[in-house]
C-alpha cells in the first residue's frame, strides 16, 4: 500500500499554491498552455473528462493506476476553472493548481 502512494506523490501529487503557481507559470506563457499541458497528461486528462460527464464505469476504475484512482476517490477536492484543473487546498480552504507532469 505504502508504494502505490508513494507513487501517486511522485508523479500525481505535486501541486503548489496557487499564487505560487502563477507567478512561476506565467513566465512559461498564459495559463491557456496550462491547461493545454494538463490535457496530455495521462493522469489529469482522464480526471478533466470524468470531472466533465464521462464518469469511469467500475471496470475503467478497476484498471486505472493507483494515482488516478486516488484522483477519482477524492473528486470533490477538484474542480475545473476556465478549462484548468485545480485542487481545493484542505487546510487553507484556497485552491491549488495540479501541475501536470511534464511541467514540474
Amino acid at each position: 500500500m505504502q508504494r502505490s502512494w508513494g507513487k501517486f506523490t511522485e508523479e500525481v501529487d505535486h501541486v503548489i499554491p496557487l499564487s505560487s503557481a502563477v507567478r512561476s507559470l506565467a513566465q512559461q506563457g498564459p495559463m491557456d498552455h496550462i491547461a493545454e499541458k494538463q490535457r496530455k497528461d495521462r493522469y489529469i486528462s482522464h480526471m478533466i473528462d470524468w470531472l466533465q460527464g464521462d464518469e469511469p464505469d467500475e471496470g475503467i476504475l478497476a484498471l486505472a493506476s493507483p494515482p488516478l484512482n486516488h484522483m477519482w476517490i477524492n473528486r470533490q477536492l477538484f474542480s475545473i476553472i476556465e478549462g484548468t484543473l485545480y485542487r481545493a487546498d484542505p487546510e487553507d480552504r484556497g485552491v491549488q493548481l495540479v501541475v501536470p507532469q511534464h511541467l514540474q
